[in-house]
C-alpha cells in the first residue's frame, strides 16, 4: 500500500503533468480564471558556507582537528593541553573511539607516541610532558573500555608495550625525582619528576586494555608487566615521605588557595553570550580551544590558578594507596579470565608475592581485603592444586606467619557482609 501511493504521487508531481494543459483540464481552467500575481520574488542569499560547514560538521571532522591542533608546532602548550581534554570528551561515545584509528581522524599514533618520554616529546612539551602523557592515557582508558575494535588497533600499534615503558618510566622517574620539576641537572637538561596521577592514569589505561583480552595479557607478561607492577607495590613508605617532602609540600594548595582555584570550563562557559532556544548557535571547536587557551593564559598573568595547572590531587601515601588497589583489581581480573596467569605469578621473578605478603601489613583495611580474594583466588578453581603447590613450595612459611597475623588482628575489625574474610583466610591456610 505504502509503495503504491509513492509511485502514485510521484506520477502526479511530475513536471510534465502539471506542466501540460492537454494532461489536465483543471490546470487550464484555473490558470484561464487566476489574476496575475503582483508580489515579487526576491533570489535567495547564498548561506555562508562557515555556518554549513558547521551545520553538517561531524564528530570525527571535530577530532581531526582537534588532533591537528595538537600535531602542530605552533600551538602553544594551553591549546594542546586542552585539546587533550576535549578529546577525552568524545571518546566516551564508542564511536568517536573507534575512529581515533581511521583515516579521517588519524589521532591513535599521536596519542600513543606522545606516551613516550624521547628527545622529540620533551622539546615539545617541556615541562609539561607529565600533563600531556596524563591525558594522552586518559584519552586511551576512556576510549578502549569494552572496546575490542580500538583494543586490536592498539595491539597491532605495539601499544601495550608503549604502556608498560611509560608505567616504567615514571615509576622510576618518581622515585628518582629532584627537588621539583624546573630544576636543571649539571648538564642543563631537564629533569623529569614522575607523578603520581600520571601513573595512575597510565595503569588505568592498561587495566582498560588488558580486560577480556588474553592476547594482550600474555603480551603484558612477557613485556615484564608484572615486574613493573612489583616495583610500583615495594615503594617504602619512607620513599612516599621524602617524596611528599621534596615536592608535594611545595605544590600543596592552602585552603585559601583551593578557594580561590578556578574552574577553566566554568569560567569559559560563563563568558559565553545567553544562549537564546530560539536560535541556533554552532560551535567551532578550532576557536574553542583557542578561546578557553587564552583564557587560561590570561588567568596565569594574574596569578590565578585553575583546575588546569595541576594533576597532583591528593596526599603521595594516598594516591599511592588508591595505585596499589587498582593493581591488586588488576591482578585479579588477570587470573580470572586466565588461569596459566595464576602460575606466571606466583613464578615472576620480580617476587612480586613477597610484596603482596608484605602489605597484608598495611594498615589499610581495603588493601587487605584485596590482597586476600587474590590469595584465595589463586588456590581455588582452575589449576589451584599445581598453583597452591608452588606458592607453598616458594612462600609458604612468609604466606602463613602473614596470614595468622592478619586474622589475629580480624578480631577487632568489622567486617564487610559480603565478604568472610575470616572464611577466606582459613581456606587459604588449610592449603598450605
Amino acid at each position: 500500500m505504502a509503495s503504491s501511493l509513492f509511485h502514485w504521487a510521484i506520477e502526479h508531481s511530475s513536471p510534465n503533468n502539471v506542466s501540460s494543459p492537454s494532461n489536465s483540464s483543471t490546470a487550464t481552467d484555473v490558470s484561464s480564471t487566476t489574476t496575475p500575481s503582483t508580489t515579487t520574488t526576491t533570489t535567495p542569499q547564498p548561506i555562508d558556507k562557515k555556518w554549513l560547514d558547521a551545520m553538517v560538521r561531524t564528530d570525527a571532522s571535530k577530532m581531526k582537528a582537534l588532533i591537528d591542533i595538537f600535531n602542530s608546532k605552533e600551538s602553544p602548550i594551553e591549546e594542546k593541553l586542552i585539546v587533550l581534554q576535549e578529546l577525552e570528551f568524545f571518546v566516551q561515545n564508542i564511536d568517536n573511539a573507534n575512529d581515533l584509528h581511521h583515516s579521517s581522524v588519524n589521532a591513535l599514533v599521536p596519542i600513543l607516541n606522545a606516551l613516550e618520554r624521547n628527545e622529540d616529546n620533551m622539546e615539545r612539551f617541556g615541562s609539561h610532558f607529565k600533563d600531556v602523557r596524563m591525558r594522552c592515557a586518559w584519552i586511551l582508558a576512556t576510549a578502549l573500555q569494552n572496546n575490542p575494535k580500538l583494543k586490536q588497533q592498539v595491539m597491532e600499534l605495539n601499544g601495550i608495550v608503549i604502556l608498560v615503558n611509560a608505567l616504567k618510566d615514571e615509576v622510576t622517574a618518581f622515585l628518582t625525582s629532584s627537588t621539583n620539576s624546573n630544576t636543571l641537572d649539571n648538564n642543563n637538561n631537564n629533569v623529569y619528576m614522575g607523578s603520581l596521577e600520571t601513573l595512575s592514569k597510565i595503569l588505568y589505561a592498561i587495566s582498560s586494555l588488558l580486560t577480556a583480552n588474553k592476547v594482550g595479557q600474555k603480551i603484558f607478561v612477557q613485556s615484564g608487566g608484572f615486574k613493573v607492577l612489583n616495583s610500583i607495590l615495594s615503594v617504602e613508605k619512607q620513599q612516599l615521605l621524602e617524596y611528599k617532602q621534596r615536592i608535594w609540600s611545595n605544590k600543596q594548595k592552602t585552603d585559601s588557595d583551593k578557594k580561590n582555584e578556578v574552574d577553566l570550563d566554568y569560567e569559559y562557559a560563563k563568558n559565553q553570550p545567553p544562549v537564546d532556544p530560539n536560535v541556533m548557535v554552532l560551535e567551532d571547536i578550532e576557536e574553542k580551544v583557542k578561546a578557553k587557551a587564552k583564557l587560561w593564559r590570561d588567568m596565569k598573568e594574574h596569578n590565578k590558578t585553575t583546575t588546569a595547572d595541576s594533576i597532583e590531587e591528593s596526599d603521595p601515601e594516598v594516591s599511592w594507596l588508591r595505585i596499589a588497589r587498582r593493581i591488586l583489581f588488576l591482578l585479579r581480573k588477570l587470573i580470572i579470565e586466565s588461569s596459566p596467569l595464576k602460575l606466571a605469578l606466583v613464578t615472576d621473578q620480580s617476587n612480586i608475592m613477597l610484596s603482596l605478603i608484605r602489605l597484608l601489613q598495611t594498615p589499610d583495611n581495603e588493601l587487605q581485603e584485596s590482597i586476600i580474594q587474590l590469595f584465595h583466588t589463586l588456590v581455588t578453581g582452575e589449576m589451584h592444586q599445581m598453583v597452591t603447590g608452588k606458592l607453598k613450595e616458594l612462600y609458604g612459611a612468609q604466606l602463613r606467619e602473614a596470614l595468622l597475623q592478619y586474622k589475629q588482628a580480624l578480631k577487632t575489625v568489622s567486617n564487610d557482609e559480603d565478604i568472610n574474610l575470616p572464611q577466606l583466610v582459613n581456606d587459604i591456610l588449610s592449603l598450605l
